[in-house]
């Protein structure tokens, strides 16, 4: 319990949730875009897998975790890539009894062409956050609202939706927490949790990182909701004397620190920077 001095929560009122923060592959090989879904949806099997192995009953990824936050790879992988790993997904969950949120794009159907809801010129995909419930179905898709970076077709939906133990639920996707509204509008429609998928700034953008916590707090404090942060790990690799560096190009991910936030805007638990 929050407050020491009230009951604890029953089980039927306690969510368990896995705030997964997964990293970049530190291995050097340069993955075409098919590989790196496949790969990466082995890795969020896995995770899947593990979490439900903890109790957890919902695994929440990062933002675009089947390709990287890439522009040009995003642009290279299809709608067929990322069907077969929805299916992948969709079966972890069901066989370990386990929801998960995993950021990947949405293809636009071949030939149509670019709204003017667009980030990027030409850049035919959505960056969305996909829910899946424990008996593997599909059960929610939002887009991200706010351009952010290498995103593409901007979201034109936002609403509440029912998760795990029926607990009304809210999504939003890295620079979408930059506006209050899209909490505090599914707030005003019962969400009581807030997830928050996101691939931020890299470890060298030092004067970012602290006003990326303050938001979060802001968030869960002023929509009265939990807050449930996994974002992108920064990744290790060989440092020049042989001893662990890490990688600040394209590959080397964001600045880790995933977090939760109770509803008053405190901090319960803050993931490192690596791992």
């Amino acid at each position: 319990a929050l407050d020491p001095h009230a009951d604890p929560p029953s089980p039927a009122d306690t969510l368990r949730v896995a705030a997964v923060q997964t990293c970049n592959f530190d291995d050097g090989i340069i993955r075409s875009a098919a590989r790196e879904i496949s790969d990466k949806t082995a890795k969020v099997v896995d995770y899947i897998q593990r979490a439900a192995a903890l109790g957890a009953e919902i695994a929440v990824f990062p933002e675009m975790v089947l390709t990287r936050y890439d522009a040009a790879l995003i642009a290279n992988g299809t709608a067929a890539d990322i069907s077969a790993a929805e299916v992948r997904i969709a079966a972890a969950c069901k066989a370990s009894k386990i929801w998960a949120i995993v950021g990947l794009p949405k293809y636009m159907p071949i030939g149509e062409a670019p709204t003017q809801a667009t980030c990027n010129k030409n850049a035919a995909w959505w960056n969305t956050a996909l829910v899946f419930d424990d008996k593997g179905d599909k059960v929610y898709r939002q887009a991200k609202l706010r351009c952010g970076g290498p995103d593409g077709q901007l979201g034109q939906w936002l609403d509440a939706w029912q998760g795990p133990k029926n607990i009304t639920s809210s999504l939003q996707i890295c620079a979408d927490a930059g506006d209050p509204n899209i909490v505090r509008l599914p707030a005003l429609k019962g969400a009581k949790v807030i997830f928050d998928i996101s691939a931020e700034s890299g470890i060298d953008a030092f004067t970012k990182i602290a006003p990326y916590e303050a938001q979060y707090m802001a968030r869960a404090h002023e929509s009265g909701s939990y807050l449930v942060q996994a974002n992108v790990g920064a990744t290790k690799s060989p440092g020049p004397a042989g001893g662990l560096g890490w990688q600040l190009d394209a590959q080397g991910g964001s600045h880790g620190n995933s977090l939760v936030v109770a509803p008053d805007g405190n901090l319960i638990i803050k993931a490192p920077v690596f791992g």
